[in-house]
């Protein structure tokens, strides 16, 4: 089990005080509500070294990072070789 306290006050976009109403909001869609968040998870991003040091590179110029942004930094990958994002 992990205590997710310590990490959430360690991300400096992380609104404690904000973050139930910034949960609901996003889920929100043209003033309506669509779906109630019941969780909250933080995911983390790794890059295996052995498939690509160009990747690998590009990964660590990054503090934090998005999904849409490790799949365009892979789409941008000359050579994918068999590999795939997982």
């Amino acid at each position: 089990m992990a205590d997710f306290y310590p990490i959430m006050q360690k991300d400096p976009d992380f609104n404690e005080a904000d973050y139930f109403m910034q949960a609901i909001n996003g889920f929100a869609y043209q003033n309506k509500l669509l779906l109630f968040p019941i969780f909250y998870t933080y995911w983390g991003i790794g890059v295996n070294e052995g498939f690509s040091p160009e990747l690998t590179e590009k990964f660590k110029q990054y503090d934090k990072i998005s999904l849409k942004e490790v799949f365009d930094i892979y789409n941008n990958l000359e050579n994918k070789g068999k590999y795939y994002i997982n």
